[in-house]
This record gives C-alpha cells, structure tokens and sequence, in this order.
C-alpha cells in the first residue's frame, strides 16, 4: 500500500511555476496557429455572413414590407436590413441592383459606428453584384469600413491586405 507524499514547498512552487509555463505557452502559441489567410473579397460568402449579421424574420414578406416603408422614410438601419432582404432574397425576389442601391443610401447617412453599409458597398464591388466590378471602388469603401475595430472593420483590413499582396487583380 502507498503511503500519501507530503508535498514540500518548494515543489508547489514549481509545480505551480511549471502549470503557469505551460499555459502561457498555450496563450500565446494557440492564436498563431489559427490565423486566417487572409482570403480574396471576390470569394467572399456575403449571403451566409449577411444571414448571421442581420438575421431575418420568421415572417419575411411582413418584415420586408415594413423595412421598405422605414426605408423610404430616411432610417438608414431600415435601409440596410432592406439591402439585406434584397440580396439574400427574403420577402422579395433577390436583387443585386436594388440590394447595392439601398447599401448605397444607408451609407450616405450611417453613422461612424456602423460600416456594415461600406462594408458591404465594397464587398459588391469586389464581386461584380449589383453594380459593375471595380476594384479601385472596393478600396475606397473597404478603407472608410477598416477605420472602426468591429468584425466589418477587421474583415476590410483583411480585404485590403489581399488586394495589396494580388496588385495583378486591380
């Protein structure tokens, strides 16, 4: 039968000292090794991202009815979920054009904490969807979405990245 060990100080400490190690290591290796390649825009699944983004009602001809008329309204928040509606095609026929429109307008009046209408502006440039594809107008609606550190900014930064490192694609 074994007897139980008394643990002496010094080996807490080091036991203590080694678990630290380790998860410091852990901390600091694990984010490494799950870096994204920064992907192409043109490759982007805008339609699944804009699904989880913005969510769409259970009853999407009702909720599409209603955006449009807060749309037309002024209210740049009802502007971008109906660019939503219209590019994944709920409660509506899907439209590129009128999606690309509608982004257009809720950007002309967001306000500096919400680039998901430039972010998007430039997503639909970089694809060609509702509008004709120009890369250089990508930039420039990718650049105004990277200046705020929310989940659009950080994938603009990224898009801008991948347009830096692929210059033959401009």
């Amino acid at each position: 039968m074994l007897k139980p060990t008394i643990k002496t100080r010094e080996f807490l400490l080091f036991e203590w000292l080694f678990r630290t190690l380790i998860v410091a290591l852990i901390i600091i290796v694990a984010p490494a090794c799950t870096t994204q390649q920064v992907q192409n825009p043109e490759n982007f699944d805008l339609y699944n991202y804009l699904v989880e983004a913005e969510g769409v009602s259970s009853r999407p001809a009702e909720a599409f009815s209603f955006l449009k008329q807060e749309a037309e309204k002024g209210s740049y928040q009802a502007q971008t979920k109906l660019g939503t509606y219209y590019y994944i095609g709920r409660g509506t026929t899907q439209n590129f054009k009128k999606s690309f429109e509608w982004y257009k307008k809720a950007a002309e009046q967001a306000d500096d904490s919400d680039m998901r209408p430039e972010f998007v502006i430039g997503v639909l440039y970089a694809k060609g969807q509702g509008t004709k594809q120009n890369l250089r107008e990508a930039v420039t609606w990718f650049k105004i979405a990277s200046s705020i550190k929310d989940q659009e900014g950080e994938l603009a930064r990224q898009f801008l990245q991948w347009i830096k490192q692929h210059p033959e694609q401009k």
